[in-house]
């Protein structure tokens, strides 16, 4: 049977008792701003300068402190795909050309025209080879890489497919990604819509051997963009498509296989597949809550390219993916069983690159650290060798039971309310209980979310029309049996400006008020002014009064409310202002 990782659960963290933190953004622009979108990039072979592509030029960037990366010079090329570095020479590829730039100097160099369009440019670890993939089905061999560029020596080969390789379209090969292997003997091709991956000489580009990545079962997913994660979907016979590709060492090496949602490692010298994550990939993205339910018809998280490297003694893989705000690393100390380690949260589709300090994905720059990782601090718990899927949550609202347990909601049709143990690090989510009207579950755009003494759940919901606005009752297994609604006056003024943002409870003197909060001022009050609700569930009546946050109020919106005591209120401000103290 193929060993798959599937299943494998060894936990965040890392040998050495370490794990990868956040150091920082790995450039800024002249501003101060967050530099644009990377798209790819490349690291000079003494590891101290990051060079980084993004829609319109590259960007050089000092390594010499990781956790302080320092801008060094800007130069402009339009529309750049792929960079790589060979010595003191940066190789930058765009729609019809090569570009080279001086490492050191930061200027340019000279441009070798193009026989195609460029997927891919790679070099080989000493900086004295290049090759370039070509959409016509054939790569472009550069060696002897010093002076002009118009001296280098060049060759064109064809990537040739026998009938017995097994791979599907042999006249038309389709290159995707390339990479040399560390003796620079070998190059990769990944062929994805040919579902294989080609290995060539690196001297000639003559063919060694065409590997088939095959077709797998895949079990136990979400194929539904319907609103919520549900583990219980089969994709049959999928074709792996195998896109990005890294040399674990010169007879191994890794490719990311998006259509069976996994990555894979290869021996070369036998020819064949001998590992896949399976599910396991899949199933950590929704573990930590990175998991986009709206992928889940698209590929899910879609793997789409991966980095080898050594950190701290250890070798490991990156994972990238092209949907989900993540970059997965994986063990290697034992190359032919790789071991999850942890998610470091990312941009999607970050290019990755790993230098003997550090990991960097797009705009993020990781490194080794002791003790446990910062991120993340919410996971699911498993049942039956899967996560419980959640993405993303609202409100909080403690247990009136039990200190160590906290409620929160979904943002997944139907809703469901979480319950978390706060007592282990990270924080699990142990149970799910779904919201249900007439028996049926049902969604709802929920905003806050209060337990009441007798184990009841008050739910602040809005939505598109004021009239949404209201505070729903739900018992213990979550059935909704009530409501209680806002009064015609206030949602009247509540058009364009944004609804109910928190609920919150207490009771005095035996009789229960609940508080609500609103994420923006009523057209009808004075400007500047929040307002904020209570309601008397003796009397069913409201009262109202107003707050005026200290900052300015066109870039503030009311989260949260919760009831401290008798006497004050604490609400949260959201986007980019500091929470306040409790409001007397």
């Amino acid at each position: 049977m193929l060993p798959t990782g599937a299943a494998r659960a060894d936990g965040p963290g890392s040998t050495a008792g370490q794990s990868f933190h956040r150091l920082g953004p790995t450039s800024t622009t002249d501003s101060g701003a967050a530099a644009a979108t990377v798209t790819d990039s490349a690291v000079s072979h003494d590891g101290r300068t990051l060079v980084s592509i993004d829609r319109s030029g590259l960007t050089f960037s000092s390594l010499s402190d990781p956790a302080a990366p320092k801008r060094l010079a800007r130069v402009s090329i339009d529309s750049p795909t792929a960079v790589a570095v060979a010595g003191d020479r940066v190789l930058v590829a765009r729609s019809d050309a090569l570009v080279v730039i001086g490492l050191s100097s930061r200027r340019r160099l000279g441009t070798i025209t193009l026989d195609g369009t460029p997927s891919d440019v790679a070099t080989s670890s000493d900086g004295r080879r290049a090759a370039v993939a070509l959409n016509t089905g054939s790569l472009l061999l550069l060696s002897h890489l010093s002076g002009a560029p118009s001296g280098w020596h060049s060759r064109t080969s064809t990537i040739r497919l026998d009938a017995k390789s097994g791979l599907l379209h042999r006249s038309d090969p389709q290159p995707d990604q390339i990479a040399y292997s560390p003796d620079g003997r070998k190059i990769a091709i990944t062929l994805p819509d040919n579902d294989g991956i080609s290995i060539v000489r690196a001297m000639d580009g003559g063919r060694i051997r065409a590997i088939s990545a095959g077709v797998a079962n895949v079990t136990g997913i979400d194929t539904h963009a319907d609103g919520a994660i549900n583990l219980v979907d089969n994709l049959w016979s999928r074709k792996r498509r195998p896109t990005g590709v890294a040399w674990i060492d010169n007879n191994r090496l890794a490719s990311t296989s998006p259509g069976t949602r996994s990555w894979s490692v290869y021996d070369t010298s036998a020819g064949k597949l001998t590992w896949d994550s399976g599910t396991g990939l899949e199933y950590r993205a929704v573990e930590n809550g990175l998991y986009a339910d709206a992928d889940s018809g698209h590929g899910g998280t879609s793997p789409d390219t991966v980095a080898v490297g050594e950190l701290g003694g250890t070798a490991y893989a990156f994972i990238g993916v092209k949907h989900g705000n993540f970059t997965a690393a994986y063990s290697l100390a034992h190359p032919a069983d790789p071991s999850y380690r942890q998610l470091l949260p990312t941009q999607a589709a970050a290019p990755i690159t790993v230098t003997a300090k550090a990991v960097i994905a797009a705009g993020d720059i990781f490194g080794l650290k002791p003790g446990a990782p910062d991120f993340p601090t919410l996971q699911s718990s498993w049942a039956d060798n899967k996560p419980l899927g959640w993405d993303g949550t609202v409100g909080l609202a403690a247990d009136q039971f039990h200190a160590e347990q906290v409620y929160t909601l979904t943002g997944q049709n139907p809703t469901q309310i979480l319950s978390v143990n706060t007592s282990t690090q990270p924080a699990k989510i142990d149970s799910a209980i779904t919201l249900r009207r007439n028996n049926k579950p049902f969604g709802v755009q929920a905003t806050g979310l209060y337990q009441r003494s007798d184990g009841k759940f008050v739910i602040a919901a809005t939505g598109a029309h004021a009239a949404d606005n209201r505070l729903l009752i739900a018992d213990r297994n979550g059935n909704v049996g009530s409501s209680i609604t806002l009064p015609a006056d206030v949602t009247k003024g509540m058009a364009d400006t944004g609804g109910l943002s928190g609920v919150s409870g207490t009771t005095i003197n035996g009789t229960e008020y609940l508080w609500v909060s609103f994420a923006r001022p009523l057209r009808r009050d004075p400007d500047g002014v929040f307002r904020m609700g209570r309601y008397d569930t003796d009397n069913k009546t409201w009262t109202w009064y107003g707050y005026r946050p200290e900052s300015d109020t066109g870039s503030v919106e009311v989260g949260s409310i919760n009831v401290v005591d008798e006497h004050r209120l604490a609400l949260v401000e959201q986007r980019g202002v500091e929470q306040k103290a409790p409001l007397t």
